[in-house]
């Protein structure tokens, strides 16, 4: 007898991470890890790209020797092929996210590919989703 596959969504959780200083990088890193088990343990399933990809950078094999417009290049495909696969785009509101050029220009893509986009509050976990008029409202 089959089982049913039960299809969860999934969200692309998105938070800055590139710094000239490695202790911001891992700092943000911490940050997401926090916010992803945080996330998931309230039942809304994500992937993060940096929690995911951080532990590969520090091994130093993946696109380390790389200049960071290169290194940007490999990123933002694997990226944006993942955030394609998930069903909406959550941003982790900690600092330097406005600024991040990853998490605007994947901000740019699901709103490019009709995907709902939320803002996580890193303390409190509450998601503010954007209205599709581009302002945001609670969901």
């Amino acid at each position: 007898m089959r089982s049913k596959t039960v299809r969860m969504k999934i969200y692309y959780l998105a938070s800055p991470y590139h710094h000239d200083h490695v202790s911001v990088r891992r700092r943000r890193y911490g940050q997401a890890v926090r916010a992803a088990a945080g996330l998931m343990a309230r039942g809304t399933l994500v992937f993060s790209p940096i929690v995911h990809n951080h532990p590969l950078v520090e091994t130093r094999l993946i696109a380390s020797s790389q200049e960071y417009a290169a290194r940007w290049r490999f990123w933002r495909l694997y990226d944006f092929a993942m955030l394609a696969r998930c069903q909406g785009l959550l941003v982790l509101k900690i600092p330097g996210w406005e600024q991040s050029r990853g998490v605007n220009a994947e901000l740019k893509e699901a709103r490019r590919l009709g995907k709902p986009v939320g803002y996580v509050e890193p303390r409190s976990l509450a998601i503010t989703w954007e209205k599709k008029t581009g302002k945001m409202g609670r969901r």
